[in-house]
């Protein structure tokens, strides 16, 4: 989806139009420095983003992992 509302304005909405299921944990990516930067958007928490992709092929609640951008 690509929308010219904030980032998490997209994700509200992929997610009541069922592009994002509920469940799934979402990453938000955005530049800072020259350098994309991965925040889980629940907690706001900077990730690792191949932690958390090696974590979501082992995730025992089948909780898959969602990426948005934004315009950076």
């Amino acid at each position: 989806m690509i929308t010219g509302d904030t980032a998490l304005t997209g994700i509200f909405v992929a997610r009541q139009c069922g592009m994002i299921e509920n469940h799934n944990r979402v990453l938000l990516g955005d530049v800072m420095a020259g350098a994309v930067v991965w925040r889980d958007i629940e907690s706001g928490e900077q990730v690792d983003i191949d932690q958390a992709i090696a974590q979501d092929n082992h995730d025992i609640y089948d909780r898959r992992i969602e990426l948005a951008v934004t315009g950076s």
